[in-house]
């Protein structure tokens, strides 16, 4: 039995690099596996595929996560597929063509996904709007 037997996690950014790495550890740990994605699906649809190989599930999802209704219906669509969510993992990010990440302007770091929820201003992020949807436990969360 792994760490995460039976445990539900989103992964952003889960369909190559370090979240395609996260998910398949989870998975191989025991978690069901939601994968965000979002441009490439054939890379989505390739992690969940080596996802089931290990004998896990998973579920590829769309969503740009710098869109907070588009993060909204991605933790929607998790839960209904699952049920609910235990993990959030925000591993998603965007590599500033423009400039290098230290000579980027304000309005651009916040513009993109790379400075989403780093403003006062911003939408809280995932994992607090997961909280309403999480199963309760009969042990204490750690605050």
């Amino acid at each position: 039995m792994g760490r995460l037997e039976g445990k539900i996690a989103l992964i952003t950014g889960a369909s190559r690099g370090i979240g395609r790495g996260i998910a398949l550890e989870f998975a191989r740990e025991g978690a069901h596996v939601a994968v965000n994605y979002r441009r490439d699906a054939a890379a989505a649809d390739a992690t969940v595929h080596a996802i089931e190989e290990l004998g896990g599930t998973a579920v590829a999802l769309q969503a740009d996560v710098s869109e907070w209704g588009a993060v909204q219906q991605m933790v929607d669509a998790a839960v209904q597929h699952f049920g609910h969510l235990d993990i959030v993992v925000a591993n998603s990010g965007v590599a500033s063509r423009v400039a290098p990440l230290w000579d980027l302007d304000v309005d651009h770091w916040h513009s993109s996904s790379v400075g989403a929820g780093t403003s006062s201003s911003s939408p809280p992020s995932a994992p607090i709007s997961v909280r309403l949807w999480a199963r309760p436990t009969t042990s204490p969360r750690p605050a």
